[in-house]
């Protein structure tokens, strides 16, 4: 289960519902052209054609920010005491993207009750100031129950936290500290092309949101858009619906608007019975916010340069993870039970290797290909050699792997001494079979031979090509290439339309010769050639192929 998912359970726990989670770029502005440009959209066929002509994950985005908010509360303190990076994740997906209404000095106060109206959070948060380099200082007050928190975090244009101020929770006194999960971002910044650096931040946004909406909404529906009455008023709002995804018969009402700071008018969680268990309401949208915390009054200032979110001495971040090249072996390290963070990108068609040399104690790696959040692995390596492989990866593809130090049985240390390595990525254009099943082309793309008959072929640019063949008599087949280059291969597909017995290749004297036998008629068999098309000089070869009964 991954933290976000299970910090999202916690706080289900904790009380019924509290929100909601998740993250991405802010709500995209609903043009009144992509819905009604009638004040009201109700019920029915109406609001069904609304919603097949646009996605409503932009508009439940404010909601699931609500959730990010909650689930930070509980990480502050060990923030403030142990430099806990994941308070920094959760400020990341807050603020950035956040481009709802704000002006400067423009706050609103969230309020929620339980059944009954106790009130159970409050959360007010504002705009105090925007510098001119774009970059924003947002201030937030946040109470549950009986505890609170107040901080003022600055968010670069791009969204990226860069120093947080607080009251230490122990000591009392003021700190100024960079965020440990904003630091990788750094010197990306000074990068005079920030729509680069835009796209980045993008990027993990989306792949965030994207993995967190499915565990905050079971099947959202959109309800209605008209104007709807609230605590400051009345709103054009849109109103959406949810049901429980624990089957307890819970409605779930949302009332979202782009007119207003934080888009979140209210939230009323229902029983099957109508009653009111919990709800959240916007209740104040105020002017006139400023700094709490001068810097005359910083009192102790940290800056964390040297940190790295996966630990002391270890390389990257998730948030800004080490670059790699294919070809080009690095030298590693991780930090005593730490976690060191990498990336790869694939120029070429290809199956690709990832070999860690070297670790001494307890170390693995843990592969989750394109997921760039680092959230959800795909395979692990933990016993020497460690090693993953990837099959069928595009060009422009970006892979992303960790190395986990874990503590040594053998070390009479209470940590580990961490580990070095070498990391050696390799690619092969040969692609194996594996690959080439799951991508699953091969039927479509495949050229179709005929027996008796000689062709003339070149290798595709892409690298590979895809054939087949019927079988007339059988029961065995031969395929014959004369010149195929050192580069490049011919392979068998093991999926066909009928049966075999056995595959059997040879190559010498500038032929590659498969032979397939126990062919029974009808059959369609599937085969590849693929290679390494760039270096191949001479890439003219003949293919053939003949059936023959008379036993090899």
């Amino acid at each position: 289960m991954n933290r976000y998912l299970r910090l999202h359970l916690i706080v289900l726990i904790n009380f019924l519902f509290t929100g909601c989670t998740g993250l991405d770029i802010i709500a995209q502005d609903i043009k009144e052209t992509q819905v009604e440009k009638k004040d009201e959209l109700s019920g029915g066929d109406r609001a069904d054609e609304l919603k097949s002509r646009q996605d409503l994950k932009p508009l439940l985005i404010s909601v699931m920010r609500l959730n990010y908010f909650d689930m930070s509360f509980s990480h502050f303190k060990s923030f403030a005491l142990e430099g806990d990076p994941v308070f920094g994740d959760f400020i990341f997906l807050i603020f950035a993207g956040e481009d709802s209404p704000y002006e400067k000095g423009t706050g609103t106060l969230l309020v929620s009750k339980t059944e009954g109206g106790a009130v159970y959070s409050t959360l007010e948060r504002a705009l105090v100031e925007i510098n001119p380099d774009g970059s924003r200082w947002w201030q937030v007050n946040h109470t549950i129950r009986d505890d609170s928190i107040f901080y003022e975090v600055l968010v670069s244009r791009p969204g990226i936290p860069l120093i947080i101020r607080y009251i230490h929770p122990e000591t009392g006194k003021i700190h100024e500290t960079t965020l440990p999960a904003s630091e990788a971002f750094k010197s990306a910044l000074k990068d005079p092309d920030e729509s680069k650096l835009k796209d980045r931040v993008q990027q993990r946004i989306e792949a965030a949101f994207d993995r967190d909406y499915e565990y905050t909404f079971s099947k959202p529906e959109l309800v209605e858009q008209k104007k709807a009455d609230s605590s400051i008023g009345t709103i054009k709002a849109f109103h959406f619906r949810d049901r429980s995804t624990q089957k307890t018969g819970i409605n779930i009402d949302y009332w979202v608007s782009k007119d207003i700071p934080g888009n979140i008018m209210k939230i009323v969680y229902k029983s099957p019975q109508q009653a009111i268990l919990y709800r959240v309401d916007l209740v104040k949208i105020g002017k006139n916010y400023t700094d709490r915390i001068q810097d005359s009054e910083i009192e102790v200032r940290e800056v964390l340069e040297a940190y790295s979110e996966g630990g002391p001495l270890s390389e990257g971040s998730r948030y800004e993870p080490v670059k790699l090249q294919i070809g080009m072996p690095h030298n590693g390290m991780v930090g005593p039970s730490g976690t060191s963070f990498y990336q790869v990108t694939a120029e070429r068609r290809a199956d690709i290797y990832i070999e860690v040399i070297g670790p001494a104690g307890e170390a693995g790696i843990f592969y989750y290909g394109k997921d760039l959040t680092f959230e959800e692995w795909r395979t692990i390596s933990d016993e020497a050699p460690l090693l993953v492989e990837d099959y069928f990866v595009e060009p422009g593809t970006t892979l992303y792997f960790t190395i986990v130090d874990f503590e040594d049985d053998f070390s009479e240390d209470e940590y580990s001494l961490g580990e070095s390595y070498v990391i050696s990525i390799t690619e092969d254009f040969i692609l194996s079979q594996t690959g080439i099943m799951m991508q699953g082309e091969f039927d479509l793309k495949a050229f179709k031979l005929n027996p008796d008959r000689t062709y003339f072929h070149t290798l595709d640019k892409d690298g590979i090509n895809y054939y087949k063949a019927t079988i007339a008599k059988g029961p065995n087949l031969r395929i014959s290439v004369l010149n195929l280059p050192e580069q490049a291969d011919l392979l068998w597909i093991d999926v066909q339309n009928g049966t075999y017995s056995r595959v059997h290749s040879t190559r010498e004297d500038g032929v590659k010769e498969m032979t397939i036998h126990g062919l029974t008629a009808g059959a369609v068999c599937f085969f590849y050639i693929a290679g390494d098309v760039l270096n191949i000089e001479e890439n003219l070869f003949k293919i053939s192929i003949e059936e023959f009964t008379d036993p090899e």
